[in-house]
Protein backbone atom coordinates (compact mmCIF):
# COMPACT_ATOMS: atom_id res chain seq x y z
CA UNK A 1 0.00 0.00 0.00
CA UNK A 2 2.81 2.38 0.93
CA UNK A 3 4.69 1.53 -2.26
CA UNK A 4 1.55 2.15 -4.31
CA UNK A 5 1.04 5.58 -2.66
CA UNK A 6 4.67 6.51 -3.31
CA UNK A 7 4.32 5.42 -6.93
CA UNK A 8 1.10 7.41 -7.34
CA UNK A 9 2.64 10.51 -5.77
CA UNK A 10 5.73 10.25 -7.99
CA UNK A 11 3.59 9.73 -11.07
CA UNK A 12 1.45 12.80 -10.43
CA UNK A 13 4.45 14.89 -9.40
CA UNK A 14 6.30 13.89 -12.57
CA UNK A 15 3.22 14.60 -14.69
CA UNK A 16 2.84 18.03 -13.10
CA UNK A 17 6.48 18.87 -13.79
CA UNK A 18 6.05 17.85 -17.41
CA UNK A 19 2.88 19.86 -17.85
CA UNK A 20 3.77 22.98 -15.94
CA UNK A 21 6.66 23.99 -18.26
CA UNK A 22 9.21 26.61 -17.39
CA UNK A 23 8.89 29.89 -15.52
CA UNK A 24 11.13 32.48 -17.14
CA UNK A 25 11.75 36.15 -16.42
CA UNK A 26 13.45 38.16 -19.13
CA UNK A 27 12.99 40.09 -22.35
CA UNK A 28 10.23 38.52 -24.44
CA UNK A 29 11.48 40.37 -27.53
CA UNK A 30 14.92 38.80 -27.11
CA UNK A 31 13.46 35.37 -26.36
CA UNK A 32 11.53 35.35 -29.64
CA UNK A 33 14.43 36.92 -31.57
CA UNK A 34 16.58 33.96 -30.48
CA UNK A 35 13.93 31.50 -31.68
CA UNK A 36 13.89 33.24 -35.06
CA UNK A 37 17.69 33.26 -35.30
CA UNK A 38 17.79 29.48 -34.71
CA UNK A 39 14.90 28.67 -37.05
CA UNK A 40 15.55 26.21 -39.93
CA UNK A 41 16.22 27.80 -43.30
CA UNK A 42 15.05 27.18 -46.84
CA UNK A 43 15.92 23.47 -46.97
CA UNK A 44 16.01 20.41 -44.74
CA UNK A 45 12.37 19.22 -44.77
CA UNK A 46 12.12 19.98 -41.03
CA UNK A 47 8.52 21.22 -41.09
CA UNK A 48 5.91 18.53 -40.46
CA UNK A 49 2.16 18.63 -40.95
CA UNK A 50 0.09 17.55 -37.91
CA UNK A 51 -1.41 14.07 -37.79
CA UNK A 52 -5.18 13.73 -37.18
CA UNK A 53 -4.71 12.80 -33.51
CA UNK A 54 -2.34 15.72 -33.03
CA UNK A 55 -4.93 18.13 -34.45
CA UNK A 56 -7.34 17.15 -31.67
CA UNK A 57 -4.66 17.49 -28.99
CA UNK A 58 -3.55 20.87 -30.32
CA UNK A 59 -7.13 22.14 -30.48
CA UNK A 60 -7.65 21.31 -26.81
CA UNK A 61 -4.34 22.96 -25.93
CA UNK A 62 -5.32 26.24 -27.58
CA UNK A 63 -8.80 26.20 -26.04
CA UNK A 64 -7.26 25.74 -22.59
CA UNK A 65 -4.91 28.68 -23.20
CA UNK A 66 -7.78 30.87 -24.38
CA UNK A 67 -9.39 30.04 -21.04
CA UNK A 68 -6.12 30.94 -19.25
CA UNK A 69 -5.71 27.33 -18.07
CA UNK A 70 -1.96 26.89 -18.51
CA UNK A 71 -1.77 23.66 -16.48
CA UNK A 72 -4.16 21.63 -18.64
CA UNK A 73 -2.77 23.29 -21.75
CA UNK A 74 0.68 22.09 -20.71
CA UNK A 75 -0.55 18.52 -20.15
CA UNK A 76 -1.97 18.43 -23.69
CA UNK A 77 1.01 20.18 -25.24
CA UNK A 78 3.47 17.72 -23.74
CA UNK A 79 2.03 14.82 -25.72
CA UNK A 80 2.91 16.56 -29.00
CA UNK A 81 6.38 17.72 -27.95
CA UNK A 82 5.40 21.24 -26.89
CA UNK A 83 5.33 23.02 -23.54
CA UNK A 84 3.65 26.07 -22.03
CA UNK A 85 6.25 28.52 -20.75
CA UNK A 86 5.14 31.04 -18.14
CA UNK A 87 7.08 34.13 -19.21
CA UNK A 88 7.35 37.41 -17.30
CA UNK A 89 8.52 40.15 -19.67
CA UNK A 90 10.58 42.73 -17.78
CA UNK A 91 10.13 45.35 -20.50
CA UNK A 92 6.32 45.41 -20.46
CA UNK A 93 5.96 44.08 -16.87
CA UNK A 94 3.40 41.57 -18.14
CA UNK A 95 3.10 37.79 -17.98
CA UNK A 96 2.54 35.62 -21.06
CA UNK A 97 1.90 31.98 -21.91
CA UNK A 98 4.27 30.80 -24.65
CA UNK A 99 3.49 27.59 -26.49
CA UNK A 100 6.83 26.47 -27.88
CA UNK A 101 8.41 23.22 -29.00
CA UNK A 102 10.63 21.34 -26.57
CA UNK A 103 14.10 20.15 -27.49
CA UNK A 104 14.85 18.20 -29.58
CA UNK A 105 12.58 19.81 -32.19
CA UNK A 106 10.81 17.37 -34.51
CA UNK A 107 7.70 19.19 -35.77
CA UNK A 108 8.61 22.87 -36.26
CA UNK A 109 5.01 24.01 -36.04
CA UNK A 110 5.95 27.48 -34.79
CA UNK A 111 5.66 29.47 -31.57
CA UNK A 112 2.40 30.88 -30.18
CA UNK A 113 2.10 33.50 -27.43
CA UNK A 114 -1.06 34.29 -25.48
CA UNK A 115 -1.64 37.27 -23.21
CA UNK A 116 -3.93 36.37 -20.27
CA UNK A 117 -4.82 40.04 -19.65
CA UNK A 118 -4.62 42.00 -22.92
CA UNK A 119 -5.96 45.48 -23.44
CA UNK A 120 -6.56 44.62 -27.14
CA UNK A 121 -8.35 41.32 -26.55
CA UNK A 122 -9.35 40.74 -30.17
CA UNK A 123 -6.05 41.64 -31.86
CA UNK A 124 -3.76 38.87 -33.16
CA UNK A 125 -0.37 39.63 -34.75
CA UNK A 126 1.06 37.06 -37.16
CA UNK A 127 4.54 36.72 -38.69
CA UNK A 128 4.22 33.86 -41.21
CA UNK A 129 7.53 34.39 -43.06
CA UNK A 130 10.09 35.44 -40.42
CA UNK A 131 13.05 33.92 -42.31
CA UNK A 132 12.07 35.03 -45.82
CA UNK A 133 10.42 38.43 -45.30
CA UNK A 134 13.38 40.06 -43.59
CA UNK A 135 12.78 41.31 -40.03
CA UNK A 136 9.02 40.66 -40.02
CA UNK A 137 9.39 38.24 -37.10
CA UNK A 138 11.36 40.76 -35.05
CA UNK A 139 8.89 43.45 -36.06
CA UNK A 140 5.96 41.23 -35.10
CA UNK A 141 7.05 40.57 -31.53
CA UNK A 142 8.12 44.22 -31.17
CA UNK A 143 4.61 45.41 -32.09
CA UNK A 144 2.84 42.65 -30.15
CA UNK A 145 4.36 43.36 -26.75
CA UNK A 146 3.88 47.11 -27.09
CA UNK A 147 0.29 46.79 -28.31
CA UNK A 148 -0.63 44.55 -25.35
CA UNK A 149 -2.52 42.41 -27.88
CA UNK A 150 -4.14 39.02 -27.36
CA UNK A 151 -1.85 36.67 -29.32
CA UNK A 152 1.22 36.40 -31.52
CA UNK A 153 1.80 33.60 -34.08
CA UNK A 154 5.27 32.85 -35.45
CA UNK A 155 6.02 30.21 -38.10
CA UNK A 156 8.57 27.53 -37.27
CA UNK A 157 10.69 27.45 -40.43
CA UNK A 158 11.53 29.26 -43.65
CA UNK A 159 8.61 29.17 -46.08
CA UNK A 160 10.66 27.03 -48.51
CA UNK A 161 11.89 24.53 -45.89
CA UNK A 162 9.84 21.59 -47.19
CA UNK A 163 10.23 20.24 -50.72
CA UNK A 164 6.66 18.87 -50.68
CA UNK A 165 4.14 21.00 -52.57
CA UNK A 166 0.97 22.29 -50.94
CA UNK A 167 -2.31 21.14 -52.46
CA UNK A 168 -3.75 24.63 -52.02
CA UNK A 169 -4.19 26.90 -55.03
CA UNK A 170 -1.58 29.35 -56.22
CA UNK A 171 2.11 29.45 -57.05
CA UNK A 172 5.19 31.49 -56.22
CA UNK A 173 8.72 32.12 -57.38
CA UNK A 174 9.93 32.60 -53.80
CA UNK A 175 11.65 29.20 -53.67
CA UNK A 176 13.30 29.47 -57.10
CA UNK A 177 11.37 29.04 -60.31
CA UNK A 178 7.62 29.54 -60.31
CA UNK A 179 6.01 26.53 -58.65
CA UNK A 180 3.20 25.58 -56.25
CA UNK A 181 3.54 26.80 -52.68
CA UNK A 182 5.36 24.47 -50.26
CA UNK A 183 3.60 22.88 -47.27
CA UNK A 184 6.01 24.83 -45.03
CA UNK A 185 4.54 28.06 -46.41
CA UNK A 186 1.92 28.52 -43.68
CA UNK A 187 -0.28 31.14 -45.41
CA UNK A 188 -0.74 28.65 -48.27
CA UNK A 189 -1.32 25.35 -46.48
CA UNK A 190 -4.56 24.70 -44.62
CA UNK A 191 -3.05 21.57 -43.03
CA UNK A 192 -0.64 23.39 -40.74
CA UNK A 193 -0.75 24.16 -37.03
CA UNK A 194 -0.38 27.86 -37.87
CA UNK A 195 -3.62 27.71 -39.87
CA UNK A 196 -5.32 25.43 -37.34
CA UNK A 197 -4.59 27.89 -34.52
CA UNK A 198 -6.02 30.70 -36.63
CA UNK A 199 -9.20 28.68 -37.17
CA UNK A 200 -9.54 27.91 -33.45
CA UNK A 201 -9.06 31.55 -32.40
CA UNK A 202 -11.41 32.86 -35.07
CA UNK A 203 -14.12 30.35 -34.15
CA UNK A 204 -13.68 30.96 -30.39
CA UNK A 205 -13.92 34.73 -30.85
CA UNK A 206 -15.37 35.67 -34.27
CA UNK A 207 -14.53 39.34 -33.61
CA UNK A 208 -10.78 38.67 -33.58
CA UNK A 209 -8.73 40.69 -36.06
CA UNK A 210 -5.68 39.00 -37.60
CA UNK A 211 -2.85 41.24 -38.83
CA UNK A 212 -0.20 39.53 -40.97
CA UNK A 213 3.15 41.25 -41.43
CA UNK A 214 4.90 40.53 -44.73
CA UNK A 215 7.68 42.09 -46.78
CA UNK A 216 8.53 42.46 -50.45
CA UNK A 217 11.24 43.69 -52.78
CA UNK A 218 9.95 46.94 -54.25
CA UNK A 219 9.86 47.21 -58.02
CA UNK A 220 10.00 50.67 -59.66
CA UNK A 221 6.24 50.77 -60.18
CA UNK A 222 5.40 49.43 -56.72
CA UNK A 223 4.25 51.52 -53.75
CA UNK A 224 6.01 51.20 -50.41
CA UNK A 225 3.02 49.44 -48.82
CA UNK A 226 0.46 47.00 -50.24
CA UNK A 227 -2.54 46.25 -48.03
CA UNK A 228 -5.31 43.72 -48.53
CA UNK A 229 -8.25 42.36 -46.57
CA UNK A 230 -8.13 39.26 -48.80
CA UNK A 231 -10.90 40.40 -51.16
CA UNK A 232 -12.06 43.28 -53.38
CA UNK A 233 -14.98 43.86 -51.02
CA UNK A 234 -15.19 46.90 -48.74
CA UNK A 235 -16.35 45.88 -45.25
CA UNK A 236 -18.52 48.05 -43.04
CA UNK A 237 -15.64 48.35 -40.53
CA UNK A 238 -12.63 49.01 -42.75
CA UNK A 239 -9.63 48.45 -40.47
CA UNK A 240 -7.30 48.07 -43.45
CA UNK A 241 -8.12 51.57 -44.70
CA UNK A 242 -7.93 52.99 -41.19
CA UNK A 243 -4.50 51.42 -40.75
CA UNK A 244 -3.23 52.87 -44.04
CA UNK A 245 -4.41 56.34 -43.04
CA UNK A 246 -2.77 56.05 -39.64
CA UNK A 247 0.46 54.73 -41.15
CA UNK A 248 0.54 57.67 -43.57
CA UNK A 249 0.28 59.98 -40.56
CA UNK A 250 3.43 58.32 -39.21
CA UNK A 251 5.32 58.78 -42.50
CA UNK A 252 3.81 60.89 -45.28
CA UNK A 253 6.50 59.78 -47.73
CA UNK A 254 4.87 56.35 -47.92
CA UNK A 255 2.83 55.34 -50.96
CA UNK A 256 0.06 52.72 -50.88
CA UNK A 257 -2.02 50.29 -52.86
CA UNK A 258 -5.11 48.86 -51.14
CA UNK A 259 -6.63 45.87 -52.94
CA UNK A 260 -10.29 46.69 -52.32
CA UNK A 261 -9.83 50.35 -53.28
CA UNK A 262 -7.24 50.12 -56.07
CA UNK A 263 -9.19 47.36 -57.78
CA UNK A 264 -6.91 47.08 -60.83
CA UNK A 265 -3.89 46.34 -58.65
CA UNK A 266 -3.05 42.60 -58.67
CA UNK A 267 0.43 42.20 -57.16
CA UNK A 268 0.81 40.71 -53.65
CA UNK A 269 -2.85 41.03 -52.66
CA UNK A 270 -3.13 37.76 -50.67
CA UNK A 271 -6.18 36.28 -52.40
CA UNK A 272 -4.61 32.80 -52.08
CA UNK A 273 -3.82 33.28 -48.36
CA UNK A 274 -5.66 30.45 -46.58
CA UNK A 275 -5.98 32.34 -43.28
CA UNK A 276 -7.57 35.27 -45.10
CA UNK A 277 -9.87 32.95 -47.01
CA UNK A 278 -11.00 31.19 -43.83
CA UNK A 279 -11.59 34.41 -41.89
CA UNK A 280 -13.55 35.78 -44.85
CA UNK A 281 -15.69 32.62 -44.87
CA UNK A 282 -14.55 31.03 -48.11
CA UNK A 283 -16.28 27.72 -48.79
CA UNK A 284 -12.85 26.12 -49.29
CA UNK A 285 -9.89 27.96 -47.77
CA UNK A 286 -7.44 25.76 -49.65
CA UNK A 287 -8.89 26.19 -53.11
CA UNK A 288 -11.34 29.09 -53.32
CA UNK A 289 -10.78 32.81 -52.81
CA UNK A 290 -13.27 34.69 -50.66
CA UNK A 291 -15.47 37.33 -52.26
CA UNK A 292 -16.96 39.03 -49.20
CA UNK A 293 -14.73 40.62 -46.57
CA UNK A 294 -15.43 40.41 -42.86
CA UNK A 295 -12.86 43.20 -42.35
CA UNK A 296 -11.05 40.99 -39.81
CA UNK A 297 -7.98 40.07 -41.86
CA UNK A 298 -5.27 42.58 -42.76
CA UNK A 299 -2.37 41.51 -44.98
CA UNK A 300 0.44 44.08 -44.96
CA UNK A 301 3.28 43.95 -47.51
CA UNK A 302 6.11 46.32 -46.56
CA UNK A 303 9.13 47.62 -48.41
CA UNK A 304 12.21 47.13 -46.26
CA UNK A 305 13.98 50.50 -45.90
CA UNK A 306 10.90 52.48 -44.87
CA UNK A 307 9.35 50.05 -42.40
CA UNK A 308 11.15 46.71 -41.89
CA UNK A 309 14.77 47.82 -41.57
CA UNK A 310 14.86 48.42 -37.82
CA UNK A 311 12.92 49.64 -34.79
CA UNK A 312 12.48 53.11 -36.29
CA UNK A 313 10.22 51.61 -38.95
CA UNK A 314 8.63 49.13 -36.54
CA UNK A 315 7.56 52.04 -34.35
CA UNK A 316 5.65 53.50 -37.30
CA UNK A 317 3.74 50.24 -37.75
CA UNK A 318 3.16 49.90 -34.02
CA UNK A 319 1.80 53.44 -33.71
CA UNK A 320 -0.46 52.97 -36.74
CA UNK A 321 -1.83 49.72 -35.28
CA UNK A 322 -2.29 51.31 -31.85
CA UNK A 323 -4.28 54.15 -33.42
CA UNK A 324 -6.35 51.70 -35.48
CA UNK A 325 -7.18 49.31 -32.64
CA UNK A 326 -7.87 51.01 -29.33
CA UNK A 327 -7.67 49.24 -25.99
CA UNK A 328 -10.88 47.58 -24.82
CA UNK A 329 -10.88 49.64 -21.63
CA UNK A 330 -8.67 52.17 -19.92
CA UNK A 331 -8.67 51.25 -16.25
CA UNK A 332 -6.93 53.35 -13.63
CA UNK A 333 -5.16 51.37 -10.93
CA UNK A 334 -6.65 52.07 -7.55
CA UNK A 335 -4.11 52.91 -4.86
CA UNK A 336 -5.65 50.26 -2.61
CA UNK A 337 -4.92 47.63 -5.24
CA UNK A 338 -1.34 48.86 -5.56
CA UNK A 339 -0.81 48.31 -1.84
CA UNK A 340 -2.25 44.81 -1.61
CA UNK A 341 1.15 43.18 -2.01
CA UNK A 342 2.66 45.53 0.63
CA UNK A 343 5.95 45.89 -1.25
CA UNK A 344 7.66 49.29 -1.24
CA UNK A 345 10.94 50.04 -3.04
CA UNK A 346 12.69 53.40 -2.57
CA UNK A 347 14.37 55.72 -3.40
CA UNK A 348 14.22 55.69 -7.20
CA UNK A 349 16.20 57.11 -8.89
CA UNK A 350 19.05 56.15 -6.55
CA UNK A 351 22.82 56.26 -6.79
CA UNK A 352 23.99 54.17 -3.81
CA UNK A 353 21.29 51.94 -2.32
CA UNK A 354 17.68 50.73 -2.43
CA UNK A 355 15.39 50.00 0.50
CA UNK A 356 12.87 47.17 0.03
CA UNK A 357 10.02 46.66 2.50
CA UNK A 358 7.38 43.92 2.44
CA UNK A 359 5.84 41.01 4.30
CA UNK A 360 7.78 37.74 4.56
CA UNK A 361 10.33 38.51 1.87
CA UNK A 362 12.29 35.39 0.89
CA UNK A 363 14.56 36.65 -1.85
CA UNK A 364 15.44 39.85 -3.72
CA UNK A 365 16.87 39.96 -7.25
CA UNK A 366 18.00 42.92 -9.35
CA UNK A 367 17.43 42.23 -13.06
CA UNK A 368 18.73 44.12 -16.08
CA UNK A 369 16.39 44.88 -19.03
CA UNK A 370 17.30 41.52 -20.63
CA UNK A 371 16.24 39.65 -17.49
CA UNK A 372 19.76 38.76 -16.36
CA UNK A 373 20.31 38.62 -12.59
CA UNK A 374 22.71 41.39 -11.58
CA UNK A 375 22.33 41.05 -7.82
CA UNK A 376 20.63 38.46 -5.61
CA UNK A 377 19.97 38.34 -1.86
CA UNK A 378 18.16 35.63 0.15
CA UNK A 379 16.49 36.77 3.38
CA UNK A 380 13.63 35.89 5.70
CA UNK A 381 12.16 39.13 6.88
CA UNK A 382 10.34 42.32 6.02
CA UNK A 383 13.17 44.71 5.20
CA UNK A 384 16.43 44.76 3.24
CA UNK A 385 18.92 47.35 2.03
CA UNK A 386 20.59 46.72 -1.33
CA UNK A 387 23.94 48.36 -2.04
CA UNK A 388 24.09 49.69 -5.60
CA UNK A 389 27.47 51.44 -5.65
CA UNK A 390 29.01 48.73 -7.86
CA UNK A 391 26.03 48.59 -10.25
CA UNK A 392 26.14 50.44 -13.59
CA UNK A 393 23.69 53.25 -14.20
CA UNK A 394 20.49 52.32 -15.99
CA UNK A 395 16.95 50.98 -15.65
CA UNK A 396 16.49 47.75 -13.67
CA UNK A 397 13.77 45.56 -12.21
CA UNK A 398 13.55 44.48 -8.59
CA UNK A 399 12.02 41.00 -8.26
CA UNK A 400 10.71 40.42 -4.72
CA UNK A 401 9.97 36.78 -3.87
CA UNK A 402 7.24 36.58 -1.20
CA UNK A 403 7.05 32.79 -1.07
CA UNK A 404 3.45 32.69 -2.36
CA UNK A 405 4.48 34.65 -5.45
CA UNK A 406 6.65 37.53 -6.56
CA UNK A 407 6.32 41.25 -7.23
CA UNK A 408 8.21 43.32 -9.79
CA UNK A 409 9.19 46.98 -9.38
CA UNK A 410 11.04 49.16 -11.90
CA UNK A 411 13.95 51.21 -10.50
CA UNK A 412 16.52 53.60 -11.91
CA UNK A 413 20.20 53.61 -10.89
CA UNK A 414 21.95 56.94 -11.51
Amino acid sequence: MIARCIYTFCFFFFSFCLSSGQNITGSLDQHIDTIIDNMPGSSGNDFQEPLPGEVSTWTNTILYLLNNDAINAGINADSVGYEVVQYFDVNSARSYHILEEKQPHTRYWGTYIFNPAPCRSTLVIQSPHPKYDTNTGYEGIFCYTRLNAKAFFLSGTHRCNQSTASSCSGSTGSCGTSAPFRISDNPHNDNSVFHLTTEIMHDANPNSVFVQLHGFAKQPTDPYVIISNGTRDTPSQDYALDFSNNLFQEDNSLTFKIAHIDTTWTRLIAFTNVQGRYINQSSDACGTSATISQGLFIHIEQEKTKLREDSAGWYKVFNALANTFSCDTLVAVDETEKKKDDVVVYPSPSSNFLMVKGRNIRKIQLLDPAGRVVLSKSIHGNFIKLELSSISSGVYWIKVDLGKGFVMRKVVKI
